[in-house]
């Protein structure tokens, strides 16, 4: 597990070599997460009633009964994301000397009020119409400059790893599936202020790579179930309108820090909990002729268990995607759709060995929906067969 952690941590820990990011003295609100799918992210993160690929364990397990190709195995998955501010960031990072005390002040003094994000992730699996079982990890950091009298960046990074395995069983007709996932996890988290020295001396590098280290790191047994209801046969149309219903993060409770017990270590870990949520979700597939489509409409967390803040706008998410086949692609999918507010928009391509899928969108920071947007870029790229 502390391998998969430490693997996992590669790129923050390059991000913060090469320096890193801020906005504003402001606390994140970004509602937690493991694992997502660019696919999903794409169509607004609206995904819990469609879910028909190997990351139904983190959104809806139910999903696992809507997949239709016979079955995949990723053996080279990689994800990345990142904002405009990392960009920014990493491209002026090669311009400066990160032994030189004044040049890394100067530095982070031109990006103080940035917000650099990136994050990574790689997740091969094996997956069939109602099974997938597999490996992941990912990290992802936030790097925030401040305090131009003495500059200092806040790092926010978190690690996760583990193994999941996800399980699909339709009844009455195959209307309605049922799924269950589970995930042993680990995480490693931190959130801590540096000075200038502190990246000079490379303490801020060694820290994330201690990330692995008993004090900093938790593990947990995590479960998400889920169902998804197809009344199409009951009303007797074939654009498949259906509801979802999923519960996420369902573990052994250990104090602040949610499922994972993290234990703390002079200050330096940051309050990374996975706190429990159920998630509604109502979609339809429309016939239109050779096109494949889906349209959905989640509304997350409906019971408020995230308490950083109680906006349902951050909690409702549409999405809406379109395939169809072209020569020598197996698929082309275009999507698009409003995620917490904002809009998204993304494409897949399936070459058959390599799947490729892009994602804009944004993510809310803030407390409510239209106070701190973040808009970011994902990629991933499978080989697989």
């Amino acid at each position: 597990m502390k391998i998969f952690i430490t693997a996992s941590l590669i790129i923050a820990v390059f991000a913060i070599s090469a320096f890193a990011d801020a906005k504003k003295e402001y606390i994140t609100r970004e509602h937690p997460w493991t694992l997502r799918s660019v696919a999903a992210l794409g169509m607004g993160n609206a995904y819990y009633t469609k879910s028909s690929d190997k990351y139904a364990p983190f959104y809806n397990p139910a999903g696992l009964s809507r997949i239709n190709r016979s079955w995949r195995l990723d053996i080279i998955p990689v994800g990345f994301s990142m904002n405009k501010d990392f960009q920014n960031l990493y491209e002026d990072a090669n311009n400066v000397d990160f032994d030189n005390d004044t040049e890394v002040a100067d530095f982070i003094k031109e990006h103080i009020g940035d917000n650099a994000y990136t994050g990574f992730s790689f997740y091969p699996s094996f997956t069939k119409r109602n099974l997938t079982i597999g490996v992941f990890t990912a990290s992802r950091a936030t790097v925030q400059p401040r305090n131009p009298v003495l500059p200092e960046a806040n790092i926010s990074a978190v690690a996760d790893a583990g193994i999941v395995v996800g399980y699909a069983h339709t009844f009455f007709e195959e209307s309605l599936a049922v799924g269950v996932a589970a995930r042993l996890q680990g995480r490693g988290s931190l959130n801590k202020s540096y000075t200038v020295s502190d990246f000079v001396s490379g303490r801020a590098e060694d820290d994330l790579d201690n990330l692995t280290a008993e004090d900093y790191a938790g593990t947990a047994l995590i479960f998400d179930v889920g169902a998804i209801y197809d009344f199409g046969k009951l009303l007797d149309v074939d654009f498949s309108p259906r509801a979802g219903f999923a519960v996420n993060n369902i573990g052994l409770k250990t104090g602040s820090y949610g499922n994972l017990d993290i234990r703390k270590r002079d200050g330096d870990i940051a309050n990374s909990p996975l706190p429990t949520f159920a998630t509604l979700s109502f979609g339809v597939s429309p016939s239109v002729s050779f096109l494949q489509t889906d349209i959905i409409l989640d509304i997350v967390d409906i019971t408020r268990n995230f308490d950083e803040d109680d906006d349902w706008g951050k909690r409702i998410n549409i999405g809406a995607e379109i395939g169809f086949d072209l020569p020598l692609i197996r698929h082309f999918k275009f999507r698009g759709g409003f995620h917490q507010g904002y809009p998204s928009v993304g494409f897949g391509i399936d070459f058959y060995v390599v799947e490729l899928n892009y994602a804009y969108y944004t993510e809310e920071l803030g407390a409510y929906s239209g106070q701190l947007p973040d808009s970011r870029h994902a990629l991933e790229i499978s080989i697989g067969i």
